[in-house]
C-alpha cells in the first residue's frame, strides 16, 4: 500500500511551491485522493481476528469442559481498533506488517500485555482498551534490549526484563521508560524472574542456579540450586522458568533434568515431580510455569506442545493445547501466564452456560497463533443462566 501512495503522489512539497496557484491546488487534490484511496483500500487489508468459529474445549467431549480456547493475537490488526495516519502514510511498524516474530515471555497488567519478542529484540506493549500496539517506550540507548526472554511486573508497575544477550535485568518504570539495569559484568544469563516483596528471584543459565536479589539495588542476597552447592538430586541442570506457588515456594522448570523442582525462599530443596518420557505427567522440554489461586500448577512443554495442569500435590489433572494447526493448538510454546484482572474483554468469547474463572495466556514461538488466550471455565448456576 505504501508503494501505491508513492506512485499516486510523486510530487514533493518543494516542487509544489514552484508551481502556480492552480497547479498547487491540483497537486494537493492528487495527494488528498491518494490518501483517500489508501484509507479505502486499507479497510480491506486487516486480517480476520483469530477467534474460534465454534467452541474448542479441553478435555474433548464427552468429558465436561474445563478449558476453552478463546482467541489469539499475532499482529496489530488482531488488537487495534483503527490505524493511525502515520501507519497509512508511511506504513505500519515491523510487527504491524509481519506480526510477532518469535515471542517468549509475557506479562499482563491493567488491560495491557507486555510481550518479549526475541528476534526484533523488543518488548511489545499491547493495550486492548485503546487498541494500541507499540514497543516499550524506554527501549533505546541505555534501555536498548537485545534478546529479551521474560518480563515481570511488580505492584508499583515497574517492569523487569530478563535479557540473555545483554546478560542483565533491565528495569523500566510504570511509564515504560528506562530506569536502570542489574548484572553488568557478572557473566549473568537470566532466563526468567519473579518478584516477591522487595526481592527479585531469577534463574541464571550460566551458573545453573537460582538467585535472590534486592529488587531495588540488584544486590545478590543468596544463590542456590547449582550442582556445585547441592547434590545431584537437589540441584538444577538447566533452569529455564520459575513461578511462586501459593505457599511462597519457588517452582523451577528444569529442562536439563526434565522435571519441576521446588525450593523454599531461603533455598532449601523441597522436592520435585516429573521425569523424562512421552506419557501424561512426564516432560520432554518443560518451559513456562504458572500457578493459579487454587494452587494448580500449569507447565508448558515445548516438545509436547501442550500445557499440563497438576494439583498442589503434583497429581496430573488434565492437559490442553497440543500439536497441529487447528484452533487451540500450540507451536513451540514457551511461556504461560494466569490472569484474573481483566476477564471482561474475553467473557464475550465464552460458550453459553459457562463463566470465566480466569484467563490463561500461552505464547508460541512459531505458527499462526503467537499469543493464544484460553479460559478456565466454571459452569453457570441455574439462577445465573435464567437471567
Amino acid at each position: 500500500m505504501r508503494e501505491r501512495f508513492l506512485c499516486a503522489a510523486p510530487i514533493r512539497e518543494t516542487e509544489c511551491f514552484a508551481l502556480g496557484a492552480h497547479a498547487r491546488r491540483m497537486a494537493r487534490a492528487v495527494v488528498a485522493l491518494a490518501v483517500m484511496g489508501i484509507v479505502i483500500a486499507g479497510s480491506g487489508c486487516r486480517t480476520v481476528p483469530k477467534v474460534a468459529t465454534t467452541p474448542v474445549f479441553f478435555p474433548a467431549p464427552p468429558d465436561p469442559p474445563r478449558v476453552q480456547y478463546l482467541r489469539a493475537f499475532s499482529t496489530r490488526s488482531d488488537v487495534a481498533h483503527k490505524y493511525s495516519w502515520v501507519d497509512w502514510l508511511v506504513g505500519p511498524s515491523e510487527a504491524g506488517r509481519t506480526g510477532f516474530l518469535k515471542p517468549y515471555g509475557l506479562a499482563v497488567t491493567r488491560g495491557k500485555f507486555y510481550l518479549c519478542d526475541t528476534i526484533p529484540g523488543t518488548v511489545w506493549v499491547v493495550d486492548f482498551a485503546r487498541g494500541n500496539f507499540q514497543p516499550i517506550a524506554g527501549d533505546r540507548r541505555q534501555g536498548k534490549l537485545r534478546k529479551p526472554i521474560n518480563v515481570v511486573i511488580d505492584a508499583d508497575g515497574k517492569k523487569y526484563v530478563a535479557d540473555v544477550e545483554r546478560g542483565e535485568i533491565v528495569v523500566f518504570g510504570s511509564d515504560d521508560e528506562y530506569v536502570t539495569a542489574f548484572g553488568q559484568g557478572e557473566d549473568l544469563k537470566p532466563t526468567d524472574l519473579a518478584i516477591a516483596g522487595d526481592q527479585m528471584i531469577l534463574t541464571d543459565l550460566n551458573k545453573h542456579e537460582i538467585q535472590v536479589r534486592d529488587k531495588h539495588t540488584g544486590k545478590l542476597v543468596r544463590a542456590f540450586g547449582s550442582p556445585e552447592s547441592a547434590g545431584l538430586d537437589e540441584s538444577v541442570g538447566q533452569p529455564t522458568n520459575i513461578a511462586l506457588d501459593t505457599q511462597g515456594n519457588i517452582l523451577v522448570s528444569d529442562a536439563g533434568r526434565f522435571r519441576i523442582s521446588a525450593f523454599s525462599r531461603e533455598g532449601s530443596f523441597q522436592g520435585s515431580f516429573g521425569q523424562i518420557g512421552r506419557q501424561a505427567g512426564q516432560f520432554a522440554r518443560p518451559k513456562g510455569i504458572a500457578v493459579d489461586r487454587a494452587g494448580r500448577i500449569y507447565v508448558v512443554d515445548a516438545a509436547f506442545e501442550n500445557v499440563q495442569i497438576f494439583d498442589d500435590q503434583h497429581r496430573l489433572l488434565m492437559w490442553f493445547g497440543g500439536h497441529g494447526s487447528d484452533e487451540g493448538s500450540l507451536v513451540l510454546p514457551a511461556q504461560i501466564v494466569i490472569n484474573y484482572d481483566n476477564p471482561d474483554y474475553f467473557r464475550k468469547y465464552v460458550a453459553p452456560g459457562y463463566d470465566l474463572d480466569c484467563v490463561i495466556w500461552v505464547t508460541s514461538q512459531d505458527g499462526p497463533r503467537k499469543v493464544s488466550c484460553f479460559g478456565l471455565l466454571q459452569p453457570k448456576s441455574p439462577e445465573t443462566t435464567r437471567k
